[in-house]
């Protein structure tokens, strides 16, 4: 086993050479338009932050979009609190051109979740509209490069979530 430290931005990942060359194929695979998913997963302190970094930056070294976001407290009661910190910073730097590319067609639905429209999501009511232009806001994103959605501490996004749709 390769025991010398993985360097990664500032972090330094200690006995994940296993793991990083795990990420590196999937983003080969992603950048050669293969779609994968990735979950890291495992105890407190054992360093899956730093592992989700790490993909991160590499994915963005290899031209992908990342989009990142972590949950929360907060997001556990916010609905699409880490949607919104995915697609938006993406959509306000955009100039409206890109912006009205990326929420053109059925993604227009997704405007009131990630903050690009002014009036409110639905409250708890019928999520199936926001759901599908989010789905095609990711297509429309994606038609242009590779993306990452990293989303670490997910648990917490979960919970609102799950329950959004039940009406509660």
């Amino acid at each position: 086993m390769d025991r010398a430290p993985a360097r990664t931005g500032s972090a330094c990942l200690l006995e994940r050479a296993r793991e990083l060359e795990q990420i590196d194929r999937l983003l080969a695979d992603a950048v050669g338009r293969a779609g994968r998913a990735m979950l890291i997963e495992g105890p407190a302190g054992i360093g899956k932050t730093a592992l989700l970094e790490a993909a991160r930056q590499r994915a963005g070294e290899h031209g992908a979009t990342v989009l990142a976001a972590r949950g929360g407290e907060l997001e556990a009661h916010f609905p699409f609190g880490v949607v919104r910190q995915l697609f938006e910073p993406l959509l306000h730097r955009s100039s409206a051109e890109a912006r009205a590319q990326l929420l053109a067609g059925a993604a227009h639905l997704a405007g009131p979740v990630v903050g690009a429209r002014l009036e409110a999501a639905p409250p708890g009511g019928d999520l199936s509209g926001p759901l599908h232009g989010l789905y095609w806001l990711t297509v429309n994103l994606a038609s242009r490069a590779p993306v990452l959605i990293a989303v670490d501490d997910a648990h917490w996004a979960a919970g609102r979530a799950a329950t959004a749709g039940a009406g509660t």
